[in-house]
C-alpha cells in the first residue's frame, strides 16, 4: 500500500508493508540516488519478523516522490523524514549513508522516541563529499550550476548553501544530533569505507555518548560504500540492520 505526504512543495512517498505488525514500526530511508523500492527485501524481512515497515521515497529524487534530482537539498530530505516520522510514529527507524544523516536530523528534531539504525553513516558530509567528487567545492569561489554526484544532476549552489546554512555539514552537527536522540541507536560504518572515515565515526558517536547519548558503533568489514553495486556486502549489513533492530525492541520497547 503506498501513501503520499503532501507538502506545499510537492509530495514523498510512502509503501508499507506488513500493516498491523504488532512487534512496532519500521521507517526505512534509502541512501542517496536509490529508490525506496530496492529496499522493499528490508521491508518483506521485517515484515516476516512482526514489524510493520515503512519504505520513504523523499522528494526531488528518485522513486515515487515529486520532483527532480536536479532540485535535491538535504533539508527536504529531514523535513519529508520528520513529516513521516510525525505521521507514522515507528518504534525504530533504518537510515542509509546520506539518507541516514537525513533521517538522524530528522529524529532528533521529531518530538518522537525510536530506535535508530544507521548503516554506512555520513558523520562528516563536507568530506564525504570531497571524496567523492575529488574536490572540495566548499573552497572553489565559483561552481557549475549543476555538478553530477554519483551519477546523477544536481544544482550545485542550492545543495551547498542548503547543507551549510543548516548545520548538516560538520561532524560536530552529526554528534549533537545523536546526542539528542532519546532511544537507542546504533551505527554500522565499514572498516574499509573510502568515502567514510571509520575512525571519524567512532569520534563522533564517543562524542555523542559522553553528552549522554545510548549509542553503540560496530565496524564491519568491507569498503565499498556504494552497497548496491555490492549485493554479497549489502545483504550482509541489511541482515546485521534486520537484527539490530530487532534486539532493541526486544530489550527495550520504544516509548
Amino acid at each position: 500500500m503506498q501513501e503520499l505526504l503532501e507538502t506545499p512543495a510537492g509530495h514523498a512517498a510512502v509503501r508499507r508493508i506488513g500493516t498491523g505488525g504488532q512487534q512496532g514500526r519500521i521507517l526505512i530511508v534509502p541512501p542517496f540516488g536509490i529508490p525506496a523500492r530496492t529496499l522493499s527485501f528490508v521491508a518483506d524481512q521485517l515484515a516476516e519478523r512482526g514489524y510493520e515497515a515503512c519504505l520513504l521515497d523523499v522528494r526531488n529524487h528518485v522513486g515515487d516522490g515529486s520532483g527532480t534530482m536536479h532540485d535535491y537539498q538535504l533539508s527536504a530530505v529531514v523535513d519529508d523524514c520528520r513529516n513521516a516520522i510525525r505521521r507514522y510514529e515507528p518504534t525504530g527507524v533504518i537510515g542509509l549513508s546520506l539518507g541516514g544523516r537525513a533521517l538522524l536530523r530528522a529524529t532528533a528534531t521529531s518530538g518522537l522516541h525510536p530506535h535508530a539504525v544507521l548503516l554506512i553513516p555520513v558523520v562528516n558530509l563536507r568530506s564525504t563529499l570531497t571524496e567523492v567528487l575529488g574536490r572540495d567545492l566548499y573552497l572553489e569561489p565559483e561552481v557549475p550550476e549543476f555538478h553530477a554526484v554519483l551519477g546523477h544532476s544536481v544544482r550545485s549552489k542550492p545543495f551547498l548553501d542548503d547543507a551549510l546554512h543548516h548545520g548538516l555539514l560538520s561532524p560536530e552537527g552529526t554528534a549533537h544530533d545523536l546526542a539528542t536522540l532519546t532511544g537507542t541507536t546504533t551505527l554500522f560504518p565499514l572498516d574499509g569505507d573510502q568515502w567514510v572515515d571509520v575512525q571519524e565515526v567512532q569520534r563522533v558517536s564517543d562524542c555523542a555518548q559522553l553528552q549522554g547519548a545510548r549509542i553503540t558503533t560496530t565496524a564491519m568489514a568491507g569498503n565499498e560504500h556504494e552497497l548496491h553495486k555490492h549485493p554479497e556486502l549489502a545483504l550482509r549489513m541489511i541482515a546485521a540492520a534486520v537484527e539490530e533492530i530487532d534486539r532493541l525492541h526486544q530489550l527495550q520497547p520504544a516509548v
